[in-house]
């Protein structure tokens, strides 16, 4: 068994491990915690204003199922971000330097190279981010492309059964994490990357290139042609007598264009990492060096886990949310310190 596992092993000529010096490595970790914190207090931030939000809502009579829906993806949008800091954090050569991490071993070992340092968790919510992302282009291009049927299908019932299948699609589709990490005894690192199909390289590319085209390129694709024909859409809009239609028409607009933003910076951050990644594995690129890996695999953890915190930026009413409970959080800061100077002092 260990002797055809060896065999499948990619060649060193394939794969380059031109790591960072030691110090290198270790200021490279400080920046991944440092992002890493930055990234949790943003997405902390709007899942609390979300559920203000929620809680406000809740005996609106006026509250419409288009604003629910889009609080339960940018929800989930959300809990996707903080979960991919938690295993970025736990998975080797990021907050911690390969030299210095403590591999388990046995069956645990292998399921912690198949998962976790093949980084097949970051990947499943990377591109579940990125499906979401897609899901609310297509949410407001069916707003100003088939307004009519948009009535019918913004349901919140509907989108949650969406996410659902968002959630159960996205780990197979990265099967190839799993099936290309292994667990070697004999090996420091003992995870190692292999072929998915050891005897036919062909059917290896193939398979790869199936899953990436599904998993990130065909969402990317829909990205762009959603957000284009809906920005060529609403320019077509014209000025009307009604100041209340006028009024709506501007809050579209505004919404439009926070999403047309968001899921353009969280492609363009992410397509440095998914195409130096794809052209090596295709062999247009050799050797794989994993040196430039570390550099764009910070572009690509930014743009899945920025996006909700963007585009709560640029949605007003998500602004105010968020600089009220920062102004809250300053406050009690301030009271505390305030009260605590007054009683050091009474004792004196």
């Amino acid at each position: 068994m260990v002797n055809d596992t060896l065999q499948c092993l990619y060649s060193e000529n394939l794969v380059v491990p031109d790591r960072l010096p030691l110090t290198l490595q270790w200021i490279n970790g400080i920046s991944y915690v440092t992002l890493a914190l930055i990234l949790l207090f943003a997405n902390t931030l709007v899942i609390i204003s979300l559920k203000k939000q929620q809680y406000n809502d809740r005996n609106n009579i006026n509250d419409n199922d288009s604003r629910k829906s889009f609080q339960l993806l940018m929800t989930h949008l959300s809990v996707a971000g903080l979960l991919l800091i938690v295993f970025l954090m736990a998975t080797p050569g990021y907050a911690i330097p390969y030299s210095y991490y403590i591999y388990p071993h046995g069956h645990i070992g292998d399921v912690f190279c198949r998962f976790i340092d093949s980084e097949y968790c970051i990947h499943v919510l990377c591109y579940t981010s990125l499906m979401i992302a897609t899901t609310i282009s297509f949410k407001r291009w069916l707003a100003v492309a088939r307004p009519h049927v948009f009535q019918f299908t913004v349901k919140k019932l509907k989108f949650r059964l969406v996410m659902i299948v968002i959630w159960l699609v996205e780990p197979l589709l990265c099967i190839e994490f799993i099936l290309g990490d292994v667990f070697v005894q004999i090996t420091y690192p003992p995870c190692r990357w292999k072929y998915m199909v050891c005897n036919n390289l062909l059917a290896d590319s193939t398979l790869f290139t199936i899953l990436e085209f599904l998993r990130f390129y065909f969402p990317v694709m829909l990205i762009v042609i959603f957000n284009i024909d809906t920005v060529r859409r609403i320019q077509t809009f014209k000025i009307r007598k009604d100041p209340e239609t006028n009024r709506s028409d501007a809050r579209l607009f505004k919404r439009v264009v926070s999403t047309a933003i968001t899921a353009w910076l969280m492609v363009v951050l992410c397509l440095p990492d998914q195409i130096y990644y794809t052209l090596s594995v295709l062999s247009v690129i050799r050797p794989y060096r994993l040196s430039v890996h570390n550099v764009t695999k910070i572009f690509f953890v930014t743009g899945c886990s920025c996006a909700p915190f963007i585009y709560s930026l640029i949605r007003c009413e998500f602004n105010l949310k968020m600089k009220k409970k920062c102004l809250n959080l300053r406050c009690n800061l301030n009271c505390r310190h305030t009260s605590r100077s007054r009683r050091v002092s009474f004792r004196a």
